[in-house]
């Protein structure tokens, strides 16, 4: 039976004046899981390993798209959080193909903390004038959002909330990409308010793809918990456009500096890297050796899967599965 959850007060903190992050130990699940303060405001997220480096978390998306139908990452050490997606159309069923109960358990399990990626689809109704979200915010899918907020609040976990990510993205993969920013803004702040009216312990995520622009749609330090982008590296798409291969830090430093301006951790929501697995294993490389360089960065989550579209021509796949002992 896993110890109970060791809750730390905020009131409690506020007279310590702290100012560096300090680790709190935490006994949810497996010991030794622990979180991470951010300036005495909130426990922000998990970590169950450390030996890739000091001061950074580790999580996946990892459907079942092994030989054998099992998740590549199911019994690998120093993974945090398991990340599902899921529409609030059918918050019941996760992108996984079983249940969000379902995940939750797995999660549990493994001593891991559940990162739930919302996806605020459309019912396939007329779009206004105005466009999907002046509908959200007319109160076309409240319902949605009271089920979905409901349904994340009894699994009575910590939870690690992201929703309409990669809204400042002109294309036209989600609805609610390319909307005006004060509708996202306002739609944005309404689910994190409904949420926290379910959710005993809600850590929410701003997630934006990481295109310039992004700042305008920032909804406020109170919203955001965590300030997370979208990082991919793909050797074939590099030589086509860049003539160059572009390491992570290549890819990620100009990201960084865009969204450190926020002062809230950062974290890769969605990373992945397509290549040969020598290729894979040395764009990883960069990663873990450079870490230092980005000292906001608390939080990788790698996509362990194929892309769900053909990107950016439309021609290709994306595979970005990795070994899942990568972290270890």
């Amino acid at each position: 039976m896993s110890n109970p959850l060791v809750r730390i007060t905020l009131k409690a903190l506020a007279g310590l004046a702290l100012v560096l992050p300090v680790m709190v130990v935490v006994a949810y699940g497996t010991p030794g899981v622990q979180s991470l303060l951010w300036r005495a405001q909130a426990v922000l997220a998990p970590t169950v390993s450390r030996l890739k480096h000091p001061s950074t978390n580790y999580g996946v998306y990892d459907p079942l798209t092994g030989p054998d139908g099992e998740q590549a990452f199911g019994d690998a050490q120093g993974v945090a959080i398991e990340h599902v997606f899921l529409s609030w159309l059918d918050p019941e069923r996760t992108s996984h193909g079983a249940s969000l109960d379902a995940m939750h358990q797995y999660a549990r399990d493994r001593g891991r903390w559940l990162m739930v990626t919302i996806e605020p689809s459309s019912d396939g109704r007329q779009v206004a004038e105005g466009g999907f979200l002046q509908q959200v915010l007319a109160g076309a899918y409240d319902e949605n959002i009271d089920t979905t907020c409901r349904m994340l609040g009894r699994l009575e976990s910590p939870l690690l909330v992201r929703w309409g990510h990669e809204m400042e993205s002109r294309q036209a993969r989600y609805p609610w990409s390319g909307q005006p920013a004060d509708d996202y803004i306002a739609a944005y702040r309404g689910f994190v308010d409904a949420c926290r009216r379910q959710i005993a312990e809600g850590y929410y995520i701003w997630s934006p793809m990481g295109n310039s622009g992004l700042a305008d749609y920032w909804p406020g330090t109170r919203y955001a918990d965590y300030v997370a982008v979208t990082i991919f590296g793909d050797a074939r798409l590099d030589m086509q456009v860049e003539r160059r291969r572009r390491s992570f830090v290549k890819l990620f430093q100009p990201l960084y500096q865009w969204i450190s301006i926020f002062d809230r951790p950062i974290m890769i929501a969605e990373l992945g890297v397509q290549g040969s697995p020598a290729y894979q294993q040395l764009w990883m490389r960069d990663l873990f050796q450079n870490l230092d360089q980005f000292p906001l960065l608390k939080t990788i989550v790698y996509f362990n899967a194929t892309d769900v579209v053909k990107w950016p021509d439309e021609t290709v796949i994306r595979d970005w599965r990795i070994p899942g002992d990568i972290f270890e």
